[in-house]
């Protein structure tokens, strides 16, 4: 097998990876949004969109200031672009015959 297709494979799987772990992370930070917040004014688990995104991390952060669930969404963030943009460009620069 050639390297190339090995270094997608693991590339990929490390994307996927940090895409699932930046879900699990979003889902424990909206569930301790709503214990502070009331019944009719919670966030819901499904959907991330950007907005979103920026709306659970604004009170999560003034709720917990020291707390480090926003920093494990942003590794995880972190790692699944930089693995999915190297596959990009991995693809990119594939040698055509």
């Amino acid at each position: 097998m050639n390297a190339r297709i090995i270094i997608g494979v693991i590339l990929f799987c490390l994307g996927t990876t940090g895409a699932v772990w930046g879900s699990m992370v979003m889902v424990a930070m909206i569930g301790e949004v709503n214990r502070q917040k009331p019944d009719g004014d919670r966030f819901s688990y499904i959907g991330f969109t950007f907005p979103k995104i920026l709306r659970v991390l604004s009170p999560y952060r003034s709720s917990y200031p020291h707390g480090r669930i926003h920093l494990y969404y942003f590794a995880a963030l972190g790692l699944t672009l930089l693995a999915f943009i190297g596959g990009a460009v991995l693809l990119w620069t594939w040698a055509r015959p």
